[in-house]
């Protein structure tokens, strides 16, 4: 996977031009494309993914699509759904299509399937709560219904599974850290989960990781983020004795949306050096100062991760680009319906590995990109 991977990426500047060519040769003189919103040119602007898309939106007649009839049913309980809904609105909002997008709870989703498979719907995204949806996607298939899922995949059929894998998102994870120091003969501490009953997602997240840092020379440990009612500061704890010990790690990782405690930490044991040296604990200036060689990197855009990036603390954080996951729904799901299975999963040749994932790519933000991202993110919204 991570081979395949990089080879797309390499070459997928190449793809895309091919497919930009060939959709040029195909568009017929009748077909009235659909007009999308131009977004500005920027260090986050994902150029091959826009380009991809303004392909489908060149060989998707108008008015086709506008009779389209799509359902999209999201996670919820977590504000990051907000920038996938923002990106499934902006979609529709381009192709006129009769959509619905709900936040939908795990018994409300295979309810919203079904509903949408009698209603004939053209195409139904969903992101799954459980694998007990399963059934009623394989229904809506065989009622001849596109199905795609995004964020989670479930393990009955379907045409497109958009989002990333658990395991990947840790190697990207992996590939910050190693490109964020030269030194590769020591510990990298990761904050995340060795087992699977702990937390599936971080322990597949800590493996990957963990694999490509073992690859690049370090020795990793791995600490499990609690997720107790006390979890915040039994992990800052934890942490924080790590980068007191003896050798200091040469870098920390989180791999969760608690990650924001490894800055936590890394504050605390700043503070704490600096009363050792004869300063009181709320005299330690800003930013990192013994620790300062030490990478912190952090996943998500929690509150506290993206405070701590503006402070200087973290080196950088990863985030999935969730309204581009949001965004490219509706215009796979219309391609699915009005151009084929075979044409849509060309079009999408730059960004799709061979498991039938679409990849729409992760952004890695640094303190000093953290507001032109954010300004990104708003000039998306519709």
């Amino acid at each position: 996977m991570r081979t395949m991977f990089r080879s797309l990426v390499t070459g997928s500047a190449l793809l895309s031009v091919a497919v930009l060519g060939c959709a040029e040769a195909s568009d017929s003189a009748e077909t009235n494309p659909v007009e999308r919103s131009p977004v500005s040119d920027g260090p986050f602007k994902p150029a091959g993914l826009e380009d991809t898309i303004e392909v489908f939106a060149g060989e998707l007649d108008r008015a086709e699509a506008a009779e389209l009839r799509l359902g999209v049913a999201l996670g919820s309980g977590n504000p990051a759904w907000g920038l996938v809904q923002t990106g499934v609105e902006r979609a529709f909002a381009e192709l006129g299509a009769r959509g619905v997008v709900t936040a939908a709870s795990e018994a409300e989703q295979a309810e919203f399937v079904k509903q949408e498979r009698e209603e004939a719907s053209n195409g139904i995204g969903v992101a799954p709560l459980s694998s007990s949806l399963e059934k009623e996607a394989e229904r809506a298939r065989d009622a001849g219904i596109p199905v795609v899922t995004i964020e989670s995949d479930l393990r009955s059929e379907r045409e497109l599974f958009i989002g990333f894998g658990q395991d990947e998102l840790g190697q990207r994870l992996g590939d910050v850290v190693t490109g964020a120091t030269d030194l590769r003969v020591g510990n990298v501490i990761i904050l995340g989960a060795d087992d699977a009953g702990i937390s599936a997602a971080g322990y597949l997240r800590s493996m990957g990781a963990k694999g490509v840092l073992e690859e690049a020379g370090f020795d990793v440990v791995i600490r499990n983020s609690s997720a107790a009612a006390d979890g915040e500061a039994h992990d800052v704890e934890m942490l924080k004795a790590d980068l007191l010990g003896t050798p200091k790690p040469l870098a920390v990782l989180g791999v969760l949306e608690t990650s924001y405690r490894v800055a936590f930490a890394a504050r605390d044991a700043e503070r704490a050096l600096a009363a050792g040296g004869g300063a009181g604990e709320g005299e330690a200036p800003p930013g990192l100062v013994r620790f300062k060689n030490v990478p912190f990197v952090a996943y998500g855009l929690e509150a506290a991760t993206l405070d701590a990036l503006r402070d200087g603390i973290l080196y950088a954080t990863l985030a999935e680009r969730r309204h581009y996951m949001g965004y490219a729904v509706p215009y796979v799901l219309a391609g699915l319906s009005l151009l084929g299975v075979e044409r849509t999963k060309y079009i999408l040749t730059p960004h799709l590995l061979e498991d039938g994932t679409l990849d729409v790519g992760v952004d890695v933000i640094r303190g000093a990109d953290l507001d032109a991202y954010l300004e990104f993110q708003e000039q998306l919204a519709p």
